[in-house]
Order: C-alpha cells, then structure tokens, then sequence
C-alpha cells in the first residue's frame, strides 16, 4: 500500500565526517579536503603484505635436506641485487629441541641455524620480493617471490646446486 506521508518526508541527513570523528557539514555530500587526501595517500600507498598482481612465485618442497646458514645468506644476496633496499624480516625463527628463538639480527640468525633443529627465514623486500626458507626435520620448503621468473629461477637455482654437492 502507497503510504503518502512517505512522499513527502523530507531526505535523510546527510553528515560529513573529518578523519578524527568531527562534523564537518552538514546537508552535504561533499568529503572534506582532509577526508580527501588521506583517501588519495590510501590509494598510492600498496598494501604491504599483499603481492603487485605482476609478481611472480614458486614453491617447493625438498625432502631430507636442511640448507646452511651460507646457502640461505647467498639465495638472499641474490635477491638484493634486484632491490638494493635491505628487506623487513618477517621471521627469524630457530628452534632448538624444546623451545624456538626469534632474532632481530640477522647476524645472529646466520651463526644459530646450523645447530638447530628447525628455523624459519622470512624476509619481504620494498618491491615486495619475498624468500622464505623453511626447515623441519625431513623436509625443507622455500617460496621466493618476484617480479620475473628468471630472478626466481636464478634463487631457486642456488638451491639446487648445493643438492648435488
């Protein structure tokens, strides 16, 4: 049923907001400059943990091998000579039996992980290439992240030398 009052009630109101919750205008739909350039910086700024659509990935499984400290280090230096910008490390992780250990340095990760029982390296880069090598007993998983298959090809490649060492 067609309800005449509804006619002509009058709009909904309308509110705009500045980013710290105070009323700007009201009877507006217009944003507030401020409102606007946080919303133009979100749309420039890439979420971090989210890969560019044209960043390629591998993942592989090798069974019944724990790579070194010098294998890990040299997969890694490789990867800087794409980006030159130091990464953010993700994880830093070694286990040792019954208890793990996360390291901020990664000196210090690189002098630990031969003795240990199991690590995790993760470590993402400003163009958000990603190397993450993984180890528990009986398998080691790395995943590297970039913008080409050949720079993939180039890091999965020093693994596969040190198999057949």
């Amino acid at each position: 049923m067609y309800n005449q009052d509804m006619k002509q009630s009058s709009p909904p109101k309308l509110l705009a907001l500045d980013i710290d919750g105070t009323l700007v205008k009201e009877h507006t739909n217009e944003i507030s400059p401020v409102v606007k350039a946080a919303l133009r910086k979100a749309q420039r700024v890439p979420d971090p943990g989210a890969p560019p659509k044209h960043h390629m990935e591998k993942i592989k499984v090798f069974y019944s091998v724990k790579f070194s400290a010098s294998t890990i280090k040299a997969a890694y230096d490789e990867l800087l000579k794409v980006d030159r910008h130091r990464g953010q490390f993700a994880q830093l992780i070694i286990g040792f039996e019954n208890e793990d250990w996360s390291y901020d340095s990664i000196g210090e990760f690189y002098a630990e992980i031969d003795t240990s029982s199991n690590y995790d390296f993760d470590v993402i880069l400003q163009n958000n290439s990603r190397l993450i090598v993984s180890h528990t007993p009986g398998q080691s998983r790395v995943v590297v992240r970039a913008e080409t298959r050949a720079v993939i090809q180039t890091i999965f490649n020093i693994f596969e030398q040190k198999l057949e060492n």
